[in-house]
């Protein structure tokens, strides 16, 4: 069985051929000394969340883990649930959402890093369920039109593009097999490799 870690007050194993376990061989590597200054302080079993009416233990600021993250991320009315009138909100207008940094709520924190400003992104239209082509009733795929005129917009920027480009077929006669090569279907094309003079008979 491994020792103990040397630390006062810490049951974990000792990491690898240490005196101490992982965390307290990192804060001697990392600043040359033990640092329970900087620990977390470990959950009391007995601290309670501080809102009326939950059982949870104490996470962070006297919260439980879920309002905690309900104070921290989300507008969930919890100035009303702590009666704290210090909580702030985003200072986007119509935002009622907390601040998690920069005075903006995470939705518009993220567009600041993103963007370098907020982006006020408008509300999707609402396009009909048939397509908008008064000639077609099939259903909505995408911007209005069914898929087969929102392909054609898409690909032509036109939903009446039509192509009308004949098909070419082999060369022989009562072949109606699609072209392939040097004016064959594929199944006379590799006849006309193989045997190109009876397939020149069979054109005539």
């Amino acid at each position: 069985m491994k020792e103990k870690c040397k630390a006062d007050n810490c049951n974990k194993e000792r990491y690898g051929l240490k005196e101490y376990c992982r965390k307290h061989y990192l804060q001697i590597k990392n600043h040359g000394r033990l640092t329970p200054e900087l620990e977390v302080n470990p959950i009391i079993k007995d601290s309670r969340c501080s809102i009326d009416g939950c059982d949870k233990n104490v996470y962070s600021k006297t919260l439980c883990k879920y309002h905690y993250n309900k104070q921290r991320f989300k507008n969930l009315e919890l100035k009303n649930e702590l009666g704290n009138d210090n909580i702030s909100i985003c200072k986007v207008e119509g935002c009622n959402d907390i601040i998690l940094a920069k005075e903006y709520c995470i939705r518009h924190y993220h567009q600041y890093l993103n963007h370098g400003k907020i982006t006020l992104i408008e509300r999707r239209i609402k396009y009909p369920t048939i397509c908008k082509v008064s000639s077609c009733n099939e259903k909505s795929y995408g911007n209005g039109y069914c898929r087969s005129h929102y392909n054609k917009w898409y690909n032509h920027g036109d939903t009446l593009y039509s192509n009308d480009v004949k098909i070419k077929h082999c060369n022989i006669n009562e072949c109606d097999r699609k072209y392939y090569a040097k004016g064959y279907c594929r199944k006379h094309y590799l006849e006309f490799i193989m045997k190109p003079k009876e397939i020149k008979l069979k054109e005539n």
